[in-house]
Parts: structure tokens; sequence; C-alpha cells
């Protein structure tokens, strides 16, 4: 993905160049900002420099990149600032799948399931594929204060007594992605009915 970068800057003898070192985020050694309405700059002229660029980073970490901005006499002065790193992803804690009352563990054609996970602090979206009970693959979840809910109802699921697995997926803000798997146990096969009954 392409990311933007933006340095409020002022002078008043305006800024005649603003030069930006990438090297800590992908080997990018002085690659100009603009000011100019192009190049990502959304206004031209609001003291408001921008550059894109693509980070090949790997690391989770704050680095610093240094901005170096010239005015028209010559006079020149530059900074560091610090960007955050996030390549890593995001722990996904354990599925628990409540079942209907009473029904010991078990769900058939009709029910619903409720599901719940603790998820690391840093989670910003989680959502579970309940396709193998339904047709939904992209089930959101909720956040209600201290763990993430949602529910899938079986529907059109296979004649099983199985255990069906489902798929929790989460994303934090930097848009790191992890999965986790938890077990659906699905019972659609009705008792055996009674043999011949003798009565005395």
């Amino acid at each position: 993905d392409t990311n933007k970068i933006t340095a409020l800057m002022t002078d008043p003898e305006n800024i005649t160049s603003a030069i930006i070192n990438l090297t800590n985020l992908n080997s990018t050694n002085f690659v100009t900002m603009y000011d100019n309405g192009t190049n990502g700059d959304l206004v031209s002229g609001d003291d408001t420099y921008t550059v894109q660029t693509i980070i090949t980073s790997t690391s989770t970490s704050t680095v610093d990149v240094t901005i170096n901005a010239t005015d028209s006499t010559g006079n020149w002065s530059e900074i560091d600032a610090p960007v955050v790193l996030d390549n890593t992803a995001p722990v996904l804690g354990t599925i628990n799948v409540i079942y209907p009352a009473n029904q010991s563990g078990r769900a058939k054609e009709g029910d619903t399931v409720t599901i719940y996970a603790s998820l690391a602090s840093d989670v910003e979206t989680a959502s579970v594929d309940c396709s193998i009970l339904n047709s939904n693959t992209n089930v959101s979840m909720v956040f209600n204060g201290s763990d993430w809910v949602t529910s899938c109802e079986l529907v059109g699921s296979r004649i099983v007594d199985d255990n069906e697995t489902i798929t929790l997926n989460g994303w934090d803000d930097a848009g790191n992605q992890n999965a986790t798997n938890g077990i659906v146990w699905v019972d659609n096969i009705a008792p055996l009915a009674p043999g011949t009954l003798d009565v005395e």
C-alpha cells in the first residue's frame, strides 16, 4: 500500500525546498515533499508538505525520518520525526461457543450459536467465517467492553453429528491480520426410533 507523510512547515521568506530521508522506511535516501496540489498533496500553498511512499520495512519499532527545509534566502532547518512501524499480527484468543440452553453442547438446523472471543487490545475489527454453518463468510463481531461477540445461525447445514470448524479473523489498526479456528458441534440426526416393544 502507498502511505502518505505530511508535515506542516512555514517560513516568512517562503520554503523553496523540502526533502525527506526515508532510509528507515524503504531504503530511499532523499525524496522531495510537495505543497503544490500534486503527488498526493491535497491543497496547494497551505504549508502542508506531502510525500507518498511505499513502506518496505518489516520491523515493528519506532524509527525516525529526517526532514530538511530551505527558504528562499538559503536558510535551512532539519528535524527528525518519529514513525511507528507495526508489522506484527494481533494475538487472537480462544473462541468460546455458546449453544442453546439444554442442548448439551450441540446445535441443530435452525439454532443460533453465540460466539465469544477475547482478543488483544490492538484488534480493530474482527469477523467470523460461518460458511460451514450457513452461507455467511464474513460475519462481523462487536466488542462489548470485554469480549468480541457475534452469532451464527445454522441454515442449510449438512446432516451430520460432527464438529465443524469456524474461522475468526482479526485485524489491528495497522492492517495486520491473524486468524484462529474454533469448533461448533452440530447434531442434525434424529434419535433412533425404539424397536418392537413387548408388553406383558
